[in-house]
């Protein structure tokens, strides 16, 4: 199957850095992303980490991530 997007449009759509990881076990790679920065001090993130067995996959982990991360719904409070 193919990707959907490739790594680049992933990391320039969503500010992250997008690279492979394996792990606590080297026999098997995954693609981890982890969000950057959105301002200078370093605070404002569209989310802290994602991942996923291929870039279709991590592509919707990271909105999933972003949901969880950026929208608080009413009478809810942000950790």
């Amino acid at each position: 199957m193919q990707n959907k997007y490739s790594k680049k449009q992933l990391e320039e759509l969503y500010n992250c850095e997008i690279f492979k990881d394996s792990g606590f076990d080297n026999s098997h790679l995954f693609w981890t992303a982890h969000g950057l920065p959105l301002t200078q001090d370093g605070e404002d993130i569209l989310f802290a980490y994602a991942d996923g067995w291929d870039l279709n996959e991590l592509h919707e982990n990271i909105r999933e991530a972003i949901r969880e991360h950026c929208i608080v719904f009413d009478g809810e409070s942000e950790v």
